[in-house]
């Protein structure tokens, strides 16, 4: 009993893993930035240096930045 119960213990930890994985994969965090002075929205993996990134209320932060208000 105690050997089928880790059984289906592991099998379900393994396929909740792979859920919270594919999940995290489906979630793309978009940004708003200013390059070459025109408005693009871009996936915040695409940041760089120099970037002037625009946020509105509700809107995740998506990189360690410097704020400034305008």
């Amino acid at each position: 009993v105690v050997l089928a119960n880790s059984i289906i213990g592991y099998i379900q930890e393994d396929k909740a893993e792979n859920a919270i994985a594919a999940l995290d994969d489906m979630i793309v965090t978009a940004a708003t930035v200013i390059r070459d002075g025109e408005k693009h929205k871009i996936d915040a993996k695409l940041l760089t240096i120099g970037d002037i990134v625009i946020l509105s209320s509700g809107d995740k932060v998506p990189a360690d930045m410097r704020l400034l208000e305008i």
